[in-house]
């Protein structure tokens, strides 16, 4: 199972358009949507923090990855998007970067050579604004589908 260091949950309240244009073509077609928005969020993130792990052999890099999970609560679905570190199988499979986060957040005889965080903070505000002009593409092309105005 993959470890979080680090979720990107974006939050449509307080964008009333949006919200608005969701409303109209209905919740499947919203939560499509907004799943792939935080996908394509989260993916600018990956990138970055990708481009600021240390390179020895290249296995924590090809380990950091985006995630999706589906949570149920109240008769309400919810999917989320998490850059992660992969962590599969034994320590020595190609799928398995174990030791990331003694990296991200150091040891007590290593000192702490952060990407997870830096990549986050670097990339949050153009991630948000990727998830939005997501939306509003699907908002548009759907409606345009339906013969909305």
């Amino acid at each position: 199972m993959a470890r979080k260091l680090i979720e990107l949950a974006h939050d449509l309240q307080g964008l009333a358009e949006l919200e608005k244009g969701l409303r109209e073509l209905g919740r499947d077609v919203g939560l499509k949507g907004l799943s792939k928005a935080t996908s394509a969020g989260a993916r600018l993130i990956r990138d970055r923090a990708r481009a600021l792990a240390p390179k020895d052999t290249g296995k924590l890099k090809n380990n950091i990855v985006v995630t999706k999970y589906r949570r149920v609560r109240d008769k309400d679905r919810e999917t989320r998007h998490a850059v992660v570190i992969r962590q599969k199988g034994k320590a020595s499979d190609k799928q398995n970067a174990f030791y990331g986060a003694f990296v991200e957040c150091g040891t007590s005889k290593q000192a702490a050579q952060p990407f997870i965080r830096p990549a986050f903070e670097g990339k949050r505000k153009d991630a948000a604004n990727t998830v939005v002009r997501s939306m509003e593409k699907t908002i548009a092309t759907e409606k345009v589908k339906r013969g909305f105005k």
